[in-house]
């Protein structure tokens, strides 16, 4: 099976041997986890833990373990570097594939994670193809879940176009922007989640951002991204007749972020406002502010969030590491009169705390992991004719511990 992946991914690619490089590993994982929670990947990838639900004799129905044992995240990749120069910059092609999925029960399907050409001149750069979002590149945590670090921080795959160019001869500053279509990674809307909303407004998300480096250990910058939806292409009225819409909802989101990393010490950390994330699977999206009961006209407004997070990581083959982050909601931009017309992820959420160590100790191609996640949440109800306001809150905490041993090939 593993021959038959790596020809499919290196075929058709007219390169000599010496400018490929094929490379990878199998993992697998044995997970544990104290209570249901929202999770993709059979249980590799978690959300957060599902609030409580009382059945007939007030026992919390979610209040159930689950368990399992996964070889979904063995990976392949190729990596393809041209010997000739094109208008002056060099090229590189790669691509990557794992056995993960979208949602959980799928079984071990292949997908591909990244596939995107890079052209690189002394002092710009330009990628075209999927890889990490924008906001996800900037920084990225270490953790043993798949999630790394989200829904506190974004996690989006997607076919984008992006240039960065460097201020100076250096790469001390550097400015990037980029436009990204969604495919895997989605908004949600009155038919579920689909890219459809994104196509439909004919608009690429766009980011911008600001990269400062002023040594070989430090560095920090800062993102800025917007984002049109098209929830709808026409409503139906009081009169059972449907009428063309043009209403897109457009958000906003920023980033700040900075990382340290030497010899054995590296620490990360990063803070976001955001508005209708559901496609980086942070919490939120948006919901129908007002809508004429005439023509079935709707308007939209986005959720409002606050994320931070820090990681901290030491040590070589034995490595020790923390990763811990905290969201909050801070409503919506504008009054929402029907609570049930929220469209994103646990929009009924005040708050999110999670706190995950880890340890990894690494020996030759082996690699042996431990990671105890727990995370506490904060579910209440939403309140009609305010601006996203949540009352009646109750608290609930997962903890899920992750064992997982890997050989990198």
């Amino acid at each position: 099976m593993s021959c038959l992946l790596i020809a499919v991914l290196c075929a058709g690619i007219p390169a000599r041997a010496d400018k490929l490089t094929v490379g990878g590993f199998v993992r697998t994982d044995a997970v544990f986890d104290s209570r249901q929670s929202q999770q993709s990947a059979e249980g590799l990838y978690t959300y957060y833990p599902l609030p409580y639900v009382a059945d007939a004799d007030g026992k919390d129905i979610n209040k159930t373990p689950n368990g399992g044992i996964i070889s979904l995240t063995t990976r392949f990749f190729t990596t393809y570097t041209a010997d000739d120069k094109l208008w002056g910059a060099s090229l590189r092609a790669y691509v990557e594939a794992d056995f993960g999925s979208n949602f959980s029960g799928n079984g071990a399907v292949v997908r591909m994670r990244h596939a995107y050409m890079e052209m690189n001149w002394e002092n710009s750069s330009l990628l075209i193809g999927q890889t990490w979002h924008p906001l996800s590149a900037s920084i990225i945590p270490v953790t043993l879940d798949l999630n790394t670090g989200s829904p506190i921080r974004p996690f989006n795959r997607s076919p984008q176009v992006r240039f960065r160019q460097q201020l100076a001869s250096s790469d001390a500053v550097s400015v990037s922007l980029a436009a990204v279509y969604q495919q895997c990674y989605i908004s949600s809307g009155p038919d579920g989640p689909s890219s459809k909303y994104q196509h439909q407004a004919a608009q690429p998300d766009f980011v911008i951002g600001l990269q400062i480096k002023p040594s070989g250990t430090f560095s920090m910058g800062l993102d800025a991204e917007t984002k049109a939806v098209k929830p709808r292409l026409y409503t139906v009225g009081s009169d059972n007749l449907k009428r063309k819409t043009d209403e897109m909802l457009r958000s906003y989101t920023g980033q700040a972020w900075l990382q340290y990393v030497s010899d054995k010490f590296t620490l990360k950390a990063a803070s976001l406002y955001t508005q209708n994330m559901h496609d980086t699977q942070l919490i939120g999206g948006y919901a129908v502010s007002k809508t004429d009961a005439t023509t079935g006209r709707e308007t939209y407004t986005s959720t409002q969030h606050m994320n931070y997070w820090l990681m901290l990581q030491y040590g070589k083959q034995i490595q020790y590491g923390l990763y811990t982050g905290y969201v909050k909601s801070l409503g919506t931009v504008d009054e929402v009169a029907d609570v049930s017309k929220f469209y994103g992820r646990a929009c009924d959420m005040d708050w999110m705390f999670r706190v995950a160590p880890r340890v990894y100790y690494r020996k030759g191609s082996l690699q042996l992991a431990g990671e105890v996640e727990i995370s506490t949440a904060s579910f209440g109800t939403l309140v009609p004719n305010t601006c996203g306001d949540i009352i009646n809150t109750k608290t609930v905490t997962g903890v899920k511990v992750d064992l997982a041993a890997s050989v990198f090939f």
